[in-house]
């Protein structure tokens, strides 16, 4: 479904200010060339500011060239050559920097790729060594009451200095007892936090990536069809202009309304 270039715009620089901000305005809001990426540190950073800067050509081209093509539109008056040869240079601008972001993107992607997959191994020992600690737990646990009812049942003997002997050491045994339960949970509260932030983690650099990815083909083709809606409008005042002439060779069918492709 085509969004107004306007909206996409919008929703673009939402998700770049959470993300990295990499795309072109749309006409009309030029604020957005304005809007620089902070330096990772990645090895293809040259890439990056390669592409920042067909993003400024393309910015300062669009806002320029549209608002020259609404003023000529807005006179009504053929003048296709002239719009047309506008709206081709802005879109060689956009088409530039859009390649130019390819590479980067496609590295920046493999990279986040590659950290998902070192945290996916680390969240499966991660959740090895949880299973580990509950079983700990539990066995400290068995262990507790089998204390306790050992204690219990030589409480109800008679208090000879053996059985005194043995209830001594089995409360120092349950002391032992509950400072190792004591111990292994909080080794398992640890391991349960750490277990939920990495899967939190990871869940949000799938969801970046998926974005990211999608964001700047979406707005080149959204952008591309607000150009094409542009010219169509200048055609139809040609038409218009011209009545009784045959139609301008264009789309398939013979239709008028489009240049030939």
């Amino acid at each position: 479904m085509k969004v107004p270039i306007a909206s996409a715009l919008l929703l673009w620089l939402v998700f770049s200010m959470a993300v990295r901000a990499q795309t072109a305005p749309a006409q009309p809001a030029p604020a957005a060339a304005q809007t620089e990426a902070p330096d990772r540190g990645d090895p293809w950073d040259g890439m990056l500011r390669a592409a920042d800067d067909l993003k400024a050509v393309y910015a300062k081209k669009n806002t320029e060239n549209m608002a020259e093509v609404d003023r000529l539109l807005k006179m009504k008056v053929c003048q296709i050559n002239r719009i047309n040869g506008l709206i081709d240079r802005t879109e060689e601008a956009l088409d530039a920097w859009a390649d130019a972001m390819a590479p980067y993107l496609k590295n920046w992607e493999e990279a986040e790729l590659r950290r998902v997959q070192i945290g996916e191994k680390s969240l499966a020992v991660s959740e090895e060594d949880l299973k580990i600690t509950q079983n700990l737990i539990d066995a400290d646990k068995r262990e507790h009451e089998d204390l306790l009812r050992r204690k219990a049942d030589l409480e109800n003997q008679e208090h000879t200095a053996g059985i005194i002997s043995q209830i001594d050491s089995i409360i120092k045994d349950l002391q032992e007892s509950e400072t190792k339960l004591t111990t292994d949970q909080k080794k398992f509260d640890e391991v349960t936090q750490s277990v939920n932030n990495t899967k939190a983690v990871l869940a949000v650099r799938l969801i970046e990536i998926r974005k990211y990815k999608a964001t700047v083909d979406e707005y080149r083709v959204d952008a591309h069809a607000t150009y094409e809606e542009k010219r169509n409008a200048a055609q139809e005042i040609c038409n218009g202009k011209r009545p009784g002439a045959s139609p301008i060779p264009g789309k398939p069918g013979g239709k008028s309304g489009g240049m030939p492709d």
